[in-house]
């Protein structure tokens, strides 16, 4: 499938609609204390959820993204292709002199940038090592960005480097389950049933008092309590044995326009696979100075789903991060709000999530 094919897929067949962390409501809801007692309730709502077809009975799920098919569905361009790596770039306590030197050194043409990085990995002996007083995130993140600016070394290959070399190296990931790449994560997914569903979700939300059900909200759910029993539509009821209720992470669903086998986006071994990259990004939903609803949306080149962690860094930087720091300063954004929109790595942020 060329590029041209998979995006018109994506936007013809896979929708995926999220509710906010302050389940927003296209209705000024002004008793914030009934959303948190609706989350707590109803978890489930906090959905990443795939829509496979064109669905119009979703008007209370505030967000929109796209979501990616299939690996199958996802050829590359040359536009987007891109060294890749199962592991992240990362800095190791100490870095072997010739590699150092060869493989990174010898790529900064910057000189100011080469001095940043010869200040903080002093050479000894036989090794370039990290300065141990190099204590802040930023401090970090200024060295990442210069060796992946300017080299092509990747964290398989510092990982092969440590290994060669003694040198201890720490996966932070040791206990996630990944796919063929790290871009890829394999979720063990107990599915809702009907009877799950309605005993978990539809009956507790009936229960409550009238004033606080919102009847179009009701609707939805009932409609995909009637698409369960006809397997037209899937949400997780736990993931990787992770309650929706216990842990308040956000589940995932398939809405259908007939019934879907859920094996089909799932490996040999029965796992969910979950794509980090290619991801569309929940757009930043707010209500403006009068009130009125509103949705911005960030994707990549011509309107495509973000194709890597650097893609994403280029946009959280130039286009995200500036506008949420605008809706802050005009008071229309929490900083609860900031925090979720400005995720700094995905990967940490849905390995954290699931696992």
């Amino acid at each position: 499938m060329n590029q041209k094919n998979f995006t018109n897929a994506v936007s013809d067949e896979v929708l995926v609609k999220i509710i906010d962390d302050t389940l927003t409501f296209k209705k000024n809801v002004k008793n914030r204390s009934i959303k948190k007692n609706l989350l707590k309730l109803i978890p489930a709502v906090a959905v990443v959820a795939l829509v496979v077809g064109l669905v119009n009975f979703l008007p209370l799920l505030s967000g929109i993204i796209w979501d990616t098919p299939p690996a199958d569905a996802v050829t590359p361009t040359d536009e987007i292709a891109e060294k890749t790596s199962s592991v992240d770039l990362f800095l190791p306590a100490k870095i072997e002199k010739t590699f150092f030197e060869e493989k990174i050194l010898a790529y900064i043409t910057d000189e100011r940038s080469a001095d940043v990085l010869t200040a903080y990995y002093n050479l000894k002996d036989n090794f370039y090592v990290l300065d141990v007083d190099m204590s802040t995130e930023r401090e970090s993140n200024k060295l990442l960005d210069i060796i992946s600016e300017y080299t092509d070394v990747t964290g398989d290959e510092l990982v092969q480097m440590c290994i060669e070399n003694d040198i201890p190296y720490i996966d932070p990931y040791a206990h996630v389950r990944f796919g063929e790449t790290r871009n890829i994560l394999l979720l063990d997914i107990e599915w809702h049933t009907y009877d799950t569903y309605l005993e978990e979700v539809v009956k507790p939300y009936r229960a409550l008092p009238e004033e606080k059900r919102e009847l179009e909200y009701l609707q939805t759910i009932e409609k995909f309590l009637d698409d369960i029993n006809e397997k037209k539509f899937h949400m997780s009821r736990f993931i990787n044995g992770k309650s929706d209720y216990e842990y308040e992470h956000a589940g995932i669903g398939f809405v259908t326009g007939g019934p879907l086998d859920i094996s089909e986006y799932c490996d040999e071994d029965g796992y969910y696979i979950f794509y980090v990259y290619p991801r569309a990004l929940e757009p930043v939903t707010y209500y403006d100075e009068n009130g009125i609803f509103q949705v911005e949306y960030f994707t990549g080149p011509k309107q495509s789903p973000i194709q890597s962690k650097s893609e994403y860094d280029r946009i959280l930087k130039d286009e995200i991060i500036p506008f949420c720091d605008d809706l802050v300063e005009r008071g229309l954004l929490t900083q609860e709000g900031y925090d979720f929109y400005t995720k700094k790595d995905l990967l940490e942020y849905y390995a954290n999530l699931y696992f």
